[in-house]
């Protein structure tokens, strides 16, 4: 259930992706924009997908727009 309930913000700062095949690009450094995905219960069906990226400046806020929590996993040895 990771798509659809609300758009979730991401750390990416958004810009146009680069040419070619990429795999997971990261963003600029730094921008105007942060990047959000996945729509929500409010949106067509077509936009409750993670590849669908749109964008707003980090101050926005929408009730139908929150964050996912997550953690890297340390490497073990």
């Amino acid at each position: 259930d990771l798509s659809g309930n609300v758009w979730e913000w991401t750390w990416d700062w958004y810009a146009t992706y680069p040419e070619g095949p990429v795999i997971d690009p990261r963003g600029p450094e730094r921008g105007q924009d942060r990047v959000r995905r996945g729509g929500a219960w409010g949106d067509l069906a077509v936009t409750a997908i993670v590849a669908l990226r749109i964008f707003d400046p980090p101050g926005s806020h929408y009730r139908a727009v929150g964050f996912r929590i997550a953690r890297s996993i340390p490497s073990v040895p």
